[in-house]
């Protein structure tokens, strides 16, 4: 027995050597893969405010987004790096996980190699990828484990504002805020305010192709064919695809819309109203997919007009209560700017307004000077108002994002009437098949729609009488659109930036994943 315990000698100093070992290993795994943890949630702070930041740029193009990605990156990040170090930090990077849709941005080191881990989806994704951050063990040495490369990444989309995104409409340079203008015309169009008749070539559609989005949803169409209903679903839902600014007018940089490149900023104009395209897609469909016409769209008061319930909501139900209380006195000059809106934005109702502060309501006024009073619910004091408002300077929101029923879907921009067009550096559209150069982005209000059978013609104007409107024989030749200036709408329908500087920003962003 004495022997017996002599031999085990030294077996308890061989136990705790190894639980040592075993509590050292799981110490390591402890507090190296708690540091990892806490520098993987640095590094998806980071990719998620990069993200954020790049797809704010969404006015801007591909290096603009790149490098707010790559700041917002570096400013997120604990640890810095030398200029050398950075850069071979991000041109060593890949994304293995990315979509396969998505293209990597230029490097901005000239180098000629792209940055796998900063791409953008062309149907309007961007996705960040923090390249590996290599983090010394402090235990983990111990069982052989040196260091800990830690990354994340994060997409956002840039998502239209609205109702839909960029419409399929373009504006000449010399168009203005508070104009009334014809959006678009069919051969048989005629010449009545705002339009001028029937013309030849272009009529004011854009022929955008389809990229493909499965979130509006639509598929993927590089031909804009049959063109007809290129047009109608592009009417219904919007371009399905990032369309920005081409801030230098340059020819020889221009990005055009073709399938799928990144960064459009140059767009082809159509023939007209191809194939009853703009009826389709406006009022009357169908529409492939199964996609609702834009008129039919929305929870706001519809009428039944030329054989479909459209939408019948006009835009002065959207008019906000001046913060000062009231409308400019009719004696009062121009200059006077303790107002908010002009006097002419008031009384858009039916029971009348004084108009000339006699005491006494006046019926009407002849809000567009042709020698005929024109009621208080119509298009021609609308126009007044709008016109008013930029010739006085005012620079008040005008427009409010709630309207006058309080809730869900119940604000200006969940109007189906309401969108965004670009506006060309072009002062001419030119004769259709022509591209143009996209100088800024414009909020419009889908106004008036033209209507002919036969001879007869009738025009439809929101919040109007329509007589004998619900015929449906009837085929839409003309469509008018307000101009809304910028500064009249809110905020959130001005996007960034704000109104004063180049454009308004038909997108908003939201993180994606």
């Amino acid at each position: 027995m004495r022997k017996t315990l002599r031999s085990d000698t030294g077996a308890s100093a061989i136990v705790i050597a190894i639980t040592m070992l075993l509590l050292m290993g799981f110490t390591a795994i402890v507090v190296d893969l708690g540091a990892g943890f806490n520098e993987r949630a640095q590094d998806q702070s980071a990719a998620d405010a990069a993200v954020l930041a790049a797809a704010g740029q969404s006015t801007g193009d591909e290096a603009a987004i790149r490098d707010a990605a790559l700041a917002y990156v570096a400013n997120n990040l604990e640890r810095s790096y030398a200029s050398g170090d950075w850069q071979a930090l991000w041109e060593g990077c890949a994304d293995p996980d990315k979509g396969a849709d998505f293209q990597p941005v230029p490097s901005p080191w000239t180098t000629g190699v792209d940055l796998d881990c900063i791409s953008i989806d062309p149907v309007g994704f961007v996705r960040v990828r923090v390249p590996n951050q290599i983090l010394d063990t402090t235990f983990g040495k111990v069982i052989g484990f040196d260091s800990v490369a830690v990354s994340a990444a994060a997409e956002a989309r840039i998502a239209p504002v609205g109702t839909g995104g960029v419409l399929p409409f373009g504006l000449a340079s010399d168009v203005g805020a508070g104009d009334h203008v014809c959006l678009s015309s069919a051969p048989t169009g005629l010449a009545d305010d705002p339009c001028v008749g029937s013309d030849s070539g272009n009529f004011g559609t854009l022929k955008g192709r389809q990229f493909g989005n499965p979130l509006i949803p639509t598929t993927e169409n590089c031909t804009a064919s049959p063109v007809g209903g290129t047009l109608a679903i592009n009417i219904a839902v919007g371009l399905d695809h990032w369309v920005t600014v081409d801030d230098d007018h340059d020819v020889t940089n221009e990005v055009r819309d073709y399938c799928f490149n990144v960064g459009v900023d140059t767009l082809n104009t159509d023939t007209g109203f191809p194939n009853n395209g703009a009826e389709q897609g406006l009022a009357r469909g169908p529409i492939a997919g199964g996609l609702t016409p834009r008129l039919q769209q929305g929870t706001f008061d519809k009428a039944f007009r030329f054989g479909d319930q459209l939408d019948d909501y006009a835009l002065w139900e959207f008019l906000g209560t001046p913060s000062g209380g009231d409308y400019r006195d009719p004696t009062e000059p121009l200059s006077d700017t303790t107002v908010d809106f002009p006097r002419s934005c008031a009384g858009f109702d039916s029971t009348g307004y004084d108009w000339d502060n006699d005491g006494t309501v006046d019926s009407g006024i002849d809000w567009d000077g042709d020698g005929t009073n024109d009621d208080n619910e119509s298009w021609q004091h609308m126009q007044a108002c709008l016109e008013d408002y930029v010739a006085g300077g005012y620079s008040s929101v005008m427009f409010t994002t709630d309207g006058p029923t309080a809730g869900a879907d119940r604000g200006l921009e969940d109007s189906p009437r309401f969108g965004y067009v670009p506006q060309f550096w072009e002062d001419d559209l030119g004769t259709g098949n022509s591209w143009l150069h996209v100088e800024r982005f414009r909020a419009v209000w889908l106004q008036g729609t033209w209507w002919k059978s036969g001879n007869t013609v009738k025009v439809f104007n929101p919040g109007e009488q329509c007589t004998a409107c619900n015929q449906s024989n009837y085929g839409m030749i003309q469509l008018s659109a307000w101009v809304i200036p910028d500064a009249a709408l809110p905020a959130p329908l001005r996007g960034d930036p704000p109104p004063g500087t180049q454009t308004l920003n038909p997108f908003r962003v939201e993180l994606y994943r």
